[in-house]
């Protein structure tokens, strides 16, 4: 169990006990959202979120029935070959005054609201559909990465939800890669461990997320039913300025070869960067240096004309 604090400061933050206790009210909640931080000190800002915030949570509501929600997706290169394999499904919101919103803007709402498992079904099935078409165009057979939420693991029914998804698109089950963070893992049930070995049998790709950044012992890296390890670009950035980050993304990719994993590095944005994950022999790389986050249909025309080596 963790606390979250929020912190206003009399008299600058409110001179009633009524404000004092309004304003460190939305502190704690945006300590809540920062996984960064346990407290937040109230700002001015916070007060204009929160009272956005209702009107957020009542669109987000029907965001789904209006068809607001669109995908784009991130590519990821094979080192060796250059070429693009596959791609990170992210989801974005189209909202009809607020333009396009990242997931950071909605999705800690969706989360606490309990509408990430409905939004969690949608991006799993808009993504096999998408990427089952990639394979009729110039792009061919890619993979598609779908994030998994910690309460869609909880899901009872999530295997059958992958099938019906993976069989309803024609799209091959080991072209579906299921990415699970690592504190996901780490809160995980014997029950959740069960569904992942259930979805590994179905001849999904399991993908361990931000691996290094939840603290979990090595005994889950062992024991877990999973084909690729992802570093976290929190590692990646660092590697020339951080002695640490450089020892602990080699320690990571050696560690999961040694296991019989591939290996992901997540937020290549130099050419440093990528020239330092490739003679650490890393599997797969996905960053701005290569693309940015782009919508279904430029993704295969971009596919068809790039190679990086």
């Amino acid at each position: 169990m963790a606390a979250s604090i929020g912190i206003a400061i009399f008299p600058s933050d409110g001179d009633t006990y009524q404000t004092l206790l309004k304003n460190a009210d939305a502190a704690m909640y945006a300590a809540k959202g920062d996984t960064s931080s346990a407290y937040r000190f109230y700002t001015p800002d916070l007060r204009r979120t929160v009272a956005r915030k209702p009107a957020l949570d009542e669109d987000l509501k029907h965001a789904l029935d209006n068809e607001e929600f669109v995908l784009h997706f991130e590519p990821q290169v094979d080192v060796k070959s250059g070429r693009v394999v596959g791609a990170e499904a992210l989801i974005r919101w189209q909202h009809p005054e607020r333009g396009l919103l990242s997931p950071k803007a909605f999705m800690p709402l969706a989360e606490q609201t309990g509408q990430v498992v409905a939004i969690g079904a949608w991006v799993l099935t808009q993504a096999c559909r998408e990427a089952a078409a990639w394979s009729d165009g110039p792009a061919g057979p890619l993979n598609v990465g779908v994030n998994v939420s910690p309460l869609q693991l909880n899901l009872p029914n999530l295997v059958e939800v992958v099938r019906d998804a993976v069989g309803n698109s024609g799209l091959a089950p080991g072209r579906l890669c299921l990415e699970i963070t690592e504190t996901a893992v780490i809160k995980a049930s014997e029950l959740n461990l069960q569904t992942l070995s259930d979805l590994h049998r179905e001849g999904v790709i399991l993908a361990l997320d931000d691996f290094g950044t939840g603290y979990s012992s090595l005994s889950h890296l062992k024991d877990l039913p999973v084909d690729i390890v992802k570093v976290d670009q929190s590692f990646v950035s660092g590697v020339f300025n951080d002695p640490a980050d450089a020892a602990i993304t080699e320690a990571i990719i050696t560690l999961a070869h040694g296991l019989g994993h591939d290996v992901i590095a997540e937020g290549i944005e130099s050419q440093g960067q990528f020239d330092f994950v490739r003679r650490h022999q890393c599997n797969f790389v996905q960053g701005y240096l290569f693309s940015a986050p782009m919508p279904g249909d430029q993704l295969a025309e971009f596919v068809a004309k790039s190679r990086f080596v």
